[in-house]
Order: structure tokens, then sequence, then C-alpha cells
């Protein structure tokens, strides 16, 4: 198994963990507690604050990368399809969403949201889903235009 993968397995346990309890996933405190698992490697001098700056660093956007993937609603339809994230009786709704409180992103469960915070991710999917249908629109309206263009040449 790679760094890499080994790190994303870590990171996986620690949110799975905070997941099965219904808390909020606060990036920091899962990137403080892979790091502390790994400290007895770090040597006591006067590099150190560079190493764990660095390690810390690097945890830490794996872990936001991490709960990109799990817990925004643009997540991969199948994995949402397997059941892994939504609430049990729904089809889309996640258990958890990354919401900005405490000028931290952090996943909390859909339960312990307020209503604002979720009319918030309404009203996101509703701008979204209309972006991406312009998009399409415009797209399609190209792919026209270069088939009728090609004709004429």
């Amino acid at each position: 198994m790679s760094f890499f993968e080994s790190l994303r397995a870590e990171i996986a346990a620690f949110v799975g963990e905070q997941d099965h309890l219904g808390n909020e996933i606060v990036p920091d405190w899962i990137a403080h507690a892979v790091c502390n698992n790994h400290n007895t490697g770090l040597a006591d001098d006067e590099s150190a604050d560079f190493w764990r700056q660095s390690g810390y660093r690097t945890v830490r956007a794996a872990t936001g990368e991490y709960l990109r993937r799990w817990y925004d609603p643009q997540a991969a339809i199948e994995e949402l399809r397997a059941g892994q994230l939504t609430l049990p009786g729904f089809d889309h709704v996640q258990r958890h969403y990354i919401v900005e409180r405490d000028g931290d992103n952090k996943a909390i469960p859909v339960g312990s949201m307020t209503d604002e915070e979720i009319e918030g991710k309404i009203a996101h999917m509703i701008s979204v889903s209309s972006t991406l249908l312009a998009h399409a629109d415009e797209l399609r309206r190209y792919l026209l235009g270069r088939h009728q263009s090609s004709l004429a040449g």
C-alpha cells in the first residue's frame, strides 16, 4: 500500500468513526489526530517544526479531499446510489453536508444543520443545476453550429 493509500485509509477510519457516531466531522481535528498517531517518528531537533507543519498540511489537504469526495453533493452518483452516504428512505439526501461553521468547512450531520444551512444547500443546488443546464444548451448550440458550418463548407 502506498503512502497516500495508507493515509487515505487512516483518514477514512477517523471519518467513519465520527460519521457512525453522528458527529460533526472537522477536518482540522481529523488531521491533528492522524498526525498525532505518527509523532514518535519525528526527531526533536531544529527541523521538527518544519516537518510538523509540512506533515500537517499534507494530511489536512488529504482530509479535505476525502471529505469533498464523500460529502459534497456533487459526489459521484453511483456512490450516492449505493446508499453509503444517503439518509435511510432517501435516494439523494446525504447523512452529512459540508457547511462553513466557525470559519471552517465541516461535514455536518443533516439532522444538526440549521434550516438556513439546508436552505443554502437547496439554493446552491438549484443554482448549479441551472448553470449546468445553460452550459449544456450552449454546448448543444455549438455542436449544431459546427455541423451546420461543416455542411455549408
